[in-house]
């Protein structure tokens, strides 16, 4: 808003109380300004005289004798509120704000009636406003806004909220803004909706937006993001990925859209020697007939959902309501002939490993600009073409929150949240029926140079199968041989000791990633991840049956893993 234009009114309101009406009639006549300015500039000046030369300077568009009526009707009259507040405001509307502040704040002290008081006092909270002295603005834009009228008040709470903003008070800037928003001067609502827009805590896109990246690394087992027992026989290879996402923005602050469409694929080129950590005997494992470079994957990912925003008891909240579906391709599926059998890929290409469709719900509050918590609970079926046994209905529900520090150089992202898969391929297999708590934290730290932020976090998982039923079919172990040595009896007590076994997992991982700002909309990302998953099953000892002839191992698979990741990546936003 143009200084001119905001004092403007209330300078006029000034000089026709100050110097009467009588003396704004008189239309400024050359004879009348000589008459006062004469009386204020004698050698006993008149006080009065000043503010009548000064009203009619100001009519004239004479900022020169306006400022020098002024500041004599002071000098003659220091105690005169009128003559103080009117210097004030000019001084404010030449943009001189540590001069209209002082004068403002001795008329403050001089003004007689709650009503004077008030509109100096808002007067003064404008000038330290601008002169960057926020917490006294702050102090005397609270004390004015309760003897305003509507409409000043309303560009008080405007003001009083750019003040509270600056001295890092986000919660009470979002709340009087909001009451700035809902005035009834159209001109100031449309500006404090603007700016609540550009503070709010959940940033949104109007019209498109689009990111592409490529990236280049070595994981060091590609296998586990596909199969529940990757085996620790994995061969690190070196990966690429490119992701294209494509975003649509639409609707208002309050209620708007946004739809989203993603394209991921990924490629193991080359296999960099083996690993290292399996077991000694080549036999003790069964070995799957395929290799890491054949899983190269492709992801579609389409998300839809409305988004509510609005200020309820002056908090900022945001409410989405979505769908979304997923298709996982891999350019050979592996696939077995039984459950003992290993997997070998087929020839398909691009052929199905899983799809999925659901739905979530969010809410999230801002406590302030730099404190969100919120809460996302989501739906979705998920068939697994590769062993339709993991198929499930997945429930999940997650408490998240955000909080930076230090002016934003810091934030802390953390949440914590549960998940229930119910498996429905097989009503009498129910092994991969679990509970899974999730926790993660991550911290970014946006450095002094403002091209580079550097992140790190990590996470743990703790999943509970619900399978220790005493079957065969729910075991995550292989099929039991009974022992000719032993008896029938003796095989029973056996068999059922060793499927009655309810599977726990702990996961792990952390990570660390470093952005550098290149140019327009432009990243670079090294990113590397540490991911390990620890399986009570692969504690046990792996059985051996006497046939006799010998002492032979069951073959057992491994559900536990390490996977290292290390990545250099380059994003360009549109």
């Amino acid at each position: 808003m143009r200084t001119r234009a905001t004092i403007s009114a209330a300078a006029s309101v000034l000089f026709a109380i100050a110097a009467g009406r009588a003396a704004a009639d008189e239309g400024g006549s050359r004879e009348s300004v000589d008459r006062a300015r004469a009386e204020c500039t004698a050698e006993k000046g008149d006080a009065a005289a000043c503010l009548r030369w000064a009203s009619m300077a100001r009519a004239r568009d004479d900022g020169k004798s306006e400022k020098r009526a002024l500041a004599t009707a002071v000098t003659l009259d220091p105690g005169n509120v009128r003559a103080r507040f009117g210097l004030g405001l000019l001084l404010a509307e030449n943009r001189d704000y540590a001069w209209a502040a002082e004068h403002l704040s001795e008329a403050a002290a001089l003004a007689g009636s709650a009503a004077d008081r008030a509109l100096v006092n808002y007067y003064l909270g404008y000038a330290l406003l601008k002169d960057g002295k926020a917490a006294e603005a702050a102090s005397a834009l609270a004390k004015a806004r309760g003897g305003l009228p509507a409409g000043l008040a309303q560009r008080c709470d405007f003001y009083a909220a750019l003040a509270a903003r600056e001295i890092g008070d986000e919660t009470t800037a979002a709340r009087l803004m909001g009451m700035a928003a809902g005035g009834k001067d159209a001109r100031w609502s449309d500006a404090a909706r603007g700016r609540l827009a550009s503070w709010t805590a959940f940033p949104r896109v109007d019209g498109v937006a689009a990111q592409v990246s490529a990236s280049l690394g070595v994981n060091t087992h590609p296998t586990s993001a596909f199969l529940d027992s990757p085996d620790e026989d994995s061969l690190p290879v070196l990966q690429s990925a490119f992701r294209g996402d494509v975003l649509y923005g639409f609707g208002s602050y309050a209620h708007g859209g946004q739809a989203t469409l993603t394209l991921y694929r990924e490629q193991n080129w080359l296999e960099l020697g083996h690993k290292g950590n399996a077991p000694a005997a080549a036999d003790s494992v069964v070995g799957n007939a395929f290799t890491p470079a054949d899983f190269n994957a492709t992801v579609i990912l389409g998300q839809a959902a409305y988004v509510g925003r609005g200020l309820v008891g002056g908090l900022e909240n945001e409410l989405r309501l979505g769908a979304e579906g997923e298709v996982q391709l891999l350019d050979h599926v592996p696939v077995r002939s039984s459950a003992l059998a290993p997997y070998a890929p087929s020839e398909d290409l691009f052929g199905l490993a899983t799809w999925a469709v659901g739905a979530r719900l969010g809410w999230s509050i801002a406590l302030a600009a730099d404190t969100v918590l919120g809460a996302r609970l989501k739906v979705e079926l998920r068939p697994n073409e590769i062993d339709p046994d993991r198929s499930a209905v997945r429930t999940r529900l997650d408490l998240q929150g955000s909080r930076s520090f230090l002016g934003r150089r810091l934030e802390l992202d953390a949440s914590v949240g549960g998940r229930y898969d119910r498996t429905y391929d097989d009503p009498a297999v129910i092994k991969y029926d679990r509970l899974l708590l999730e926790l993660s934290a991550d911290l970014v730290w946006r450095t002094p140079w403002k091209r580079l932020t550097a992140r790190a976090g990590g996470g743990f998982e703790y999943g509970s199968y619900l399978n220790s039923v005493g079957d065969a079919a729910n075991s995550f172990r292989p099929a039991w041989a009974d022992n000719p040595r032993a008896t029938e009896a003796e095989n029973s007590a056996f068999e059922a000791d060793y499927y009655d076994l309810a599977r726990e997992d702990v996961e792990w991982e952390a990570r660390a990633e470093l952005d550098f700002a290149l140019w327009w909309k432009a990243v670079a990302v090294i990113t590397y991840k540490h991911h390990a998953r620890i399986s009570n099953i692969d504690d046990l000892p792996v059985p051996a049956v006497d046939t006799g002839d010998g002492f032979v191992r069951v073959p057992e698979p491994r559900y536990g893993y390490d996977e290292d990741v290390a990545m250099l990546e380059l994003r360009q936003g549109f």
